[in-house]
């Protein structure tokens, strides 16, 4: 549904519905060399951080044996975007965004790489790894929102929906293939900790291949505009704020979005805990479980254009979220690995698709001028709710076990579904 609010408006250079720089050259998405620079490089970047990702829990419960202490770790990868989220998104609508994701995954390069050093020194320690999940978090405050609002720049309107499909689906392809990659690298090494320092030094590559991918690219990320004093920062981020609050689709969607995030977030590490300690699997079946999910977040991007074509906004999320509940209740009660897998599948597909959902709607209906700062309102509340959802997860998964919690997580995904139901948010 079109935002109502902004009908009768100026158009700014460059904003979508006005025939910008990737408007004027309508092809296939396959025929863009920019884009396909641009996805290639976040494919292959999206393959190390999968690899990463499922090496992190492991890593932290193999040094310390705390639950709590992976949930606040993975809550500090969040910070940054707290502190820095609302100011990232006024400064990128400055900032050169290209170099600014330039920089950004240079930074991770350094930052994971460091990790594989230290351990061959000998010197790896937790503090060492909250440095670099502070610094990941940083970068990825700044190059999350300069992605997305850098693709309307990339290719047409039109194309914007299979633009993010294309995106998902290769993340969905990196999340089906690296955690299984993960759990071999891991697996295949003398202790848990030296294998999750091969999977450190495996991101750390993909990252330095993304930066020589966006190096390539030509087209300009952003449109022609006058920057605003520094000393007004503060006004153009309430402008961000108040564009969304101002519209009630955008509005709805922020808070749907934000307690979504907040129940998935200790989602990984329940499943990891339930998977090593409750189903007695190894760091290899760990990561195809993983790949269970990414199987299913792979799906979810063949069918969501097709679903966005057909399905309103709010009656998609509706049904989306309720049938990830269930995924995640299946999850909670699996009496074996397999039925694990399939409840894995399940709530990969309904976290991709909601996904795909809301950005495209939101990257339809943002100004480029504001598009920045629109996104990193919405994502300064999303990171804020997975750094309490993942603290709190990781707390509560020593107290009462890791089916208890993700039971208590798909409660809390179907309390939002009914709040859909039952508010303005399914007419969206």
């Amino acid at each position: 549904m079109e935002d109502a609010g902004g009908a009768g408006e100026p158009k700014e250079p460059g904003e979508p519905g006005e025939p910008g720089e990737a408007e004027g050259r309508e092809r296939s998405l396959l025929r863009n060399g920019d884009f396909l620079r641009l996805w290639l490089g976040q494919v292959l970047s999206s393959a190390g951080s999968g690899v990463s990702r499922l090496a992190l829990p492991l890593l932290v419960l193999a040094l310390t044996g705390s639950p709590a202490q992976a949930g606040l770790i993975a809550a500090a990868q969040s910070f940054p975007f707290i502190l820095l989220g609302l100011p990232a998104g006024a400064l990128l609508d400055r900032w050169n965004r290209k170099r600014v994701m330039v920089l950004c995954d240079g930074a991770r390069c350094l930052a994971f790489g460091s990790v594989p050093l230290v351990w061959w020194l000998g010197a790896l320690t937790m503090p060492h790894l909250y440095g670099v999940a502070l610094v990941h978090g940083t970068a990825l405050a700044f190059f999350n929102i300069a992605q997305l609002a850098a693709l309307p720049r990339v290719v047409p309107k039109a194309q914007l929906a299979r633009a993010h499909s294309l995106n998902t689906a290769s993340e969905g392809v990196a999340t089906l293939a690296s955690p299984g990659v993960g759990g071999l690298i891991i697996a295949a090494a003398s202790t848990t900790v030296a294998g999750a320092a091969l999977a450190y030094l495996v991101d750390a590559a993909s990252y330095a291949v993304s930066v020589a991918m966006l190096s390539t690219i030509r087209t300009p990320f952003q449109g022609s505009r006058t920057a605003a004093p520094l000393r007004h920062l503060h006004l153009k981020i309430l402008e961000g704020l108040h564009y969304i609050w101002s519209r009630p689709p955008l509005r709805q969607l922020w808070t749907v979005n934000m307690l979504h995030r907040m129940c998935f977030a200790p989602v990984q590490l329940s499943v990891v805990v339930l998977a090593t300690q409750v189903l007695g699997v190894d760091p290899r079946g760990v990561g195809l479980l993983f790949s269970a999910a990414g199987a299913g977040g792979l799906t979810a991007s063949v069918f969501t254009p097709w679903l966005r074509t057909r399905v309103s906004v709010g009656h998609s999320m509706l049904g989306l979220t309720a049938c990830h509940a269930l995924g995640l209740a299946l999850v909670a009660g699996a009496p074996s690995p397999w039925v694990a897998a399939a409840g894995l599948f399940v709530t990969g597909v309904m976290e991709t698709m909601t996904g795909i959902v809301q950005v495209s709607y939101r990257l339809s209906v943002i100004p480029d001028g504001l598009q920045g700062r629109v996104n990193s309102s919405y994502r300064f509340m999303s990171f804020t709710a997975v750094a309490v959802g993942a603290a709190a997860g990781g707390m509560l998964l020593e107290q009462l076990g890791p089916r208890v919690v993700l039971l208590l997580l798909a409660s809390g995904i179907a309390l939002i579904s009914a709040g859909i139901g039952l508010t303005g948010a399914r007419r969206i």
